[in-house]
């Protein structure tokens, strides 16, 4: 059964001179969902089957009401959008333009760029709210994975022109064009010929001026890089006779005679026969993040490179050690005496740690694939091995108190590695007499552990730089490695980790992801 169109979805298909074909098209080639809100009523407003299902949620579950979009924004940027909706009803110079988080059907969350624009009545009264959903989940993730190399990456996703070059011939007031939109449209209007409609700003994305060359399927193939022109046309291909989407990354030739990154992303219209006839879509700059992720690769297998060769260098020394104190054992073991004897099997000990650290340190950068397996381990036993040993060592200058008992699934080697970080940073920089806790606790549902010890530092001096290499809280005579490893394995749970230092006391707390 045919499901009824809302009466504020059929008032919208009015304004585009009712071509319902052409905005359905508009809607799924270029955006990520579209809503028009009555204000006159304020608790009706339409959002188009594309806005649920970003969220994984089917459109026929959904009533088109505000408050169903409301539960499930974050609602710090609900805040932050309604306050922008209310600034920009009241005046129009106000732009309507925020990056706000939604909850995903599967508990993930998507990062979304929502703008609007009031249509306003001839008293200027605002009576009409429209507004554009584009995703930018894929990207934000990106952001994160990056944020070792220090690159915040910004995306600036404008106002696709042609959408508003389409709404203005239907009606002036939804002008939605925003200075320095960094996505290009382009409509191929005979998919059985070679004609093409590139937007004043496709043109701009390539270096040219509107209409200085052709626009055709033979240009933009002519500027497509030879290595990704067979991947591209097979995507589209694959589009028309299967329905796969089409979202390829590609470089194009720029009027300068350089390859710049792009995505592509576009939807075909079909006949009644389902062959496709026309095809709409975008092009987006993302060589700033192809470049950034290229170089955060190579980082990776230098990285990788290094482990390997510290890991070499480093086990056969080790092994060596070890190897000599075990003959020493053997062979004098009666003439030694007692407390060398002691020493010596804490060397060995010692040397035996460093060899499973080294395990660790190659597991943790990934080199040759070497497989680190998860398991359930008792957490607060491993850590009261590790105090334990660093008391001895301290002559007793230590006391500690660990509450974790339940054990918790991790990488076991790369685990350790963090838990003998922190109880050296806390030997070698906590203040004496050094008073150590590890406990857990849960915040908001998400089980995180606690390591805190006795410090006489300044608070104010600590910031998240801490977590970078060669970076350390103050002058304490450390590398400035070991919160760097920390953070790394945290990283490698999908976890999270952060300091929180008060006067007389250093805490780092961390999390260790779907694992906790």
């Amino acid at each position: 059964m045919a499901i009824e169109k809302h009466r504020l979805e059929i008032e919208l298909e009015e304004l585009l001179g009712g071509d319902s074909g052409l905005f359905a098209l508009l809607a799924r080639g270029t955006i990520d969902g579209i809503w028009y809100w009555d204000l006159e009523r304020p608790d009706e407003e339409w959002m188009s089957p594309e806005f649920w299902e970003l969220f994984g949620v089917d459109p026929a579950t959904k009533r088109h009401d505000p408050a169903e979009w409301q539960d499930i924004i974050f609602p710090e940027d609900c805040d932050i959008a309604l306050a922008n909706f209310e600034k920009h009803r009241a005046d129009p110079s106000h732009v309507c333009d925020q990056v706000v988080r939604y909850r995903h059907a599967d508990g993930s969350t998507v990062w979304v760029r929502c703008r609007g624009l009031a249509v306003r009545d001839e008293h200027g009264t605002p009576i009409r709210m429209l507004g554009v959903h584009t995703d930018l989940t894929r990207l934000k993730r990106a952001e994160a994975a990056l944020a070792e190399a220090d690159e915040r990456l910004r995306l600036q996703l404008e106002q696709s022109d042609e959408l508003v070059r389409r709404l203005d011939d239907a009606n002036d007031r939804f002008d939605l064009a925003l200075a320095g939109a960094s996505v290009g449209i382009w409509d191929w209007i005979d998919v059985n010929g070679g004609k093409e409609y590139w937007s004043p700003r496709f043109y701009e994305l390539l270096g040219y001026e509107n209409g200085e060359i052709e626009a055709s399927l033979s240009e933009f193939e002519r500027h497509l890089h030879p290595e990704d022109r067979e991947r591209t046309f097979e995507a589209v291909a694959r589009h028309f006779e299967h329905g796969e989407p089409f979202d390829v990354e590609y470089r194009l030739r720029t009027k300068s005679g350089e390859y710049r990154w792009f995505r592509g992303t576009g939807l075909a219209a079909r006949d009644e026969s389902g062959k496709a006839t026309r095809m709409v879509g975008s092009i987006q700059d993302i060589n700033k993040q192809m470049e950034t992720m290229q170089l955060l690769e190579r980082a990776n297998e230098d990285l990788e490179q290094f482990a390997h060769i510290a890991a070499h260098d480093l086990r056969e020394p080790a092994r060596r050690q070890r190897m000599l104190i075990n003959f020493a054992l053997e062979d004098h073991g009666e003439v030694i005496p007692t407390e060398v004897k002691r020493d010596l099997e804490r060397i060995r000990d010692q040397s035996d740690a460093m060899l499973a650290m080294i395990t660790g340190f190659r597991a943790l950068t990934g080199f040759g694939g070497a497989a680190v397996q998860s398991e359930p381990i008792d957490l607060g036993a491993l850590f009261e091995e590790l105090l334990a040993e660093a008391a001895d060592a301290e002559n007793g200058d230590v006391s500690w108190n660990v509450k974790v008992s339940d054990p918790v699934t991790c990488y076991p080697s790369l685990v350790e590695i963090m838990a003998r970080n922190l109880v050296q940073n806390a030997i070698h920089h906590g203040s004496r007499p050094l008073i150590i806790s590890f406990d857990d606790d849960s915040r908001d549902g998400v089980r995180w552990f606690v390591f805190s010890n006795s410090w006489d530092g300044d608070p104010a001096i600590v910031t998240d730089d801490v977590f970078r290499p060669f970076t350390a809280a103050g002058d304490n005579g450390g590398s400035g490695l070991g919160l760097s490893i920390c953070k790394r394995v945290v990283d490698h749970h999908r976890g999270s980790i952060e300091v929180e230092p008060e006067p007389g006391t250093f805490t780092l707390a961390f999390t260790l992801g779907e694992s906790s």
